[in-house]
Order: C-alpha cells, then structure tokens, then sequence
C-alpha cells in the first residue's frame, strides 16, 4: 500500500535538507584546502620527478665512465679468485705464525748480540783510553826518562758508532780516584810524538 506523505515527514525532509546545506560551505571549504594540497602534493611530485630524472641521467653517464673499466678488470678478478681458491693460501696464516715462532727470537738474540758486542768494544775503548792516559802520566813523573818511559800523546782512534743505547753500557770508570797524582810533581817531562 501506498503511503501518503504527512507534515512531519515534510518537515523531517526540509530539517535534513537544511542541515546539510548548513554544513555544505564547511565542506566546500574542506574540499578546497583539499584541493590546495592535492596541488602542493602534484607540485612537489613534479619537482621530485625532475630531481629523480637528474640523477638518473648522472648515474647513467658515472655507469658508462666506469662500465668499460669494469669489464676489463673482469678476467683479473676472476684469476684471482682462482689463485685464491688454491690450497696454498690456506696454508700462509700457519706459514707466518711458524715463521714468527721460528725467525724472532733468531733477530732478537742477533739484536742482544749486537748490544753485547757494542758494549764490549766502548769497553775496550775506554781501557785503551785508560792504557795511553796512564802511560801519560807515569811518563810525566820524574825520572820517568831514566827508563825509556816517556809521555806519549797518542791520537784516539774513532770510537765504533754502534747501536748500543745508554741503559745498556756499563758505567764509566773514574780515572782520577784510580790514579791520584795530586801529590806527585811533574819535573822535566818530555812529551814524544808518533
């Protein structure tokens, strides 16, 4: 059966009619700053396209600077993949380690030897000092010419420039309390040269 339309259905209608036209200018207004956005959103896509379409032709032309390079190491990489797939490579961190146990204490000993052999040539310098020095002065003390004994100035030799660091030599010899000719007087000294 048909139904008759009443007033109050009348008035139901004219109140949605009127509350949708009452929220029609904010929907207008959500629709334009929609369409605001959407333009801004177009705007930067266009400009990110453009940047995307920039590196794209660099990295087309870094990829043709490098693509031939590339190729031509291609074969060498491949042989050295071979040489290092040999069994032989496996076997160097063992060969260093042996090596390692095997030669340093070798080079340290030679190193030490060294010290030793330094240390003993100053020492032989210093008693070949204290040798001349003592014939200086017995030859200056009187009467010292009654025995052949005459005071000799011989040149130092060059003393050996070794590695020898300074913990490492013994300590100096102090001549003067060994020798002490505070007492003596020197008379009529002749001083021969060689």
């Amino acid at each position: 059966m048909v139904r008759v339309p009443l007033l109050s259905d009348a008035v139901q209608l004219v109140r949605a009619q009127t509350e949708v036209l009452t929220a029609l200018p904010a929907t207008v207004l959500q629709l334009n700053r929609s369409a605001r956005l959407l333009a801004d959103a177009l705007g930067q896509t266009a400009e990110t396209v453009a940047a995307v379409q920039r590196l794209a032709i660099r990295m087309e032309n870094v990829v043709t600077e490098l693509e031939q390079p590339l190729l031509d190491l291609a074969p060498g990489i491949t042989r050295l993949a071979r040489a290092l797939d040999h069994p032989v490579i496996e076997e160097i961190p063992e060969s260093l380690a042996k090596l390692q146990a095997d030669a340093l204490p070798i080079l340290r000993s030679m190193h030490e030897t060294q010290v030793k052999v330094a240390t003993i040539a100053a020492s032989t310098e210093r008693l070949v000092r204290m040798g001349d020095d003592l014939v200086t002065r017995i030859g200056h003390l009187p009467g010292a010419g009654l025995f052949g004994v005459a005071a000799r100035r011989r040149p130092k030799p060059p003393v050996p420039a070794a590695a020898v660091t300074p913990a490492s030599m013994p300590p100096e010899i102090d001549t003067p309390a060994l020798f002490d000719t505070g007492s003596l007087e020197v008379v009529d000294a002749e001083i021969v040269e060689d």
